[in-house]
């Protein structure tokens, strides 16, 4: 009922630091966040070492950008993040090549103007992630990616 109150957690205390934050549980039931780091708009991941995220593992996944990032865990218990890559303003989805995502392929989605804006994600029945998204004239978009 939430009325005992919540643990609150400092993750990356750097100012300014976060933005466009979202936040899924892996395979190993830990949180795992997707944000930019907004002094040098990189995309960064933090893997939570512990339930209430006293420590975590933070990684950064691209430094052409990180804006309004969306992860989900896919099938194979890994992490996966859809975000604009506003260096070029393209869609891009990182697919984790372990659970602090350390490692990561990098694929550019939609390059088609100023797209990946407002990015939200979930794995489809197939497995792959399926991801809406905007352009800079707010056209609504998807897009449904392999497994």
């Amino acid at each position: 009922d939430c009325s005992t109150g919540a643990t609150l957690t400092a993750v990356d205390s750097v100012d300014g630091v976060a933005r466009s934050t979202s936040v899924a549980i892996g395979a190993d039931g830990l949180p795992v966040i997707s944000y930019c780091d907004d002094t040098v708009d990189d995309l960064k991941v933090a893997h939570c070492n512990d339930a209430t995220c006293s420590g975590a593992t933070i990684t950064t996944v691209d430094i052409a950008g990180g804006w309004h990032s969306s992860i989900a865990i896919t099938d194979n218990g890994l992490p996966v993040i859809s975000y604009l890559d506003n260096a070029n303003d393209h869609l891009r989805v990182a697919r984790c090549e372990d659970a602090a995502c350390t490692s990561a392929k990098l694929t550019t989605v939609d390059n088609t103007g100023h797209v990946g804006l407002a990015s939200s994600m979930a794995i489809g029945a197939l497995g792959g992630p399926v991801i809406s998204y905007a352009n800079f004239y707010h056209d609504l978009k998807v897009a449904f990616l392999p497994y």
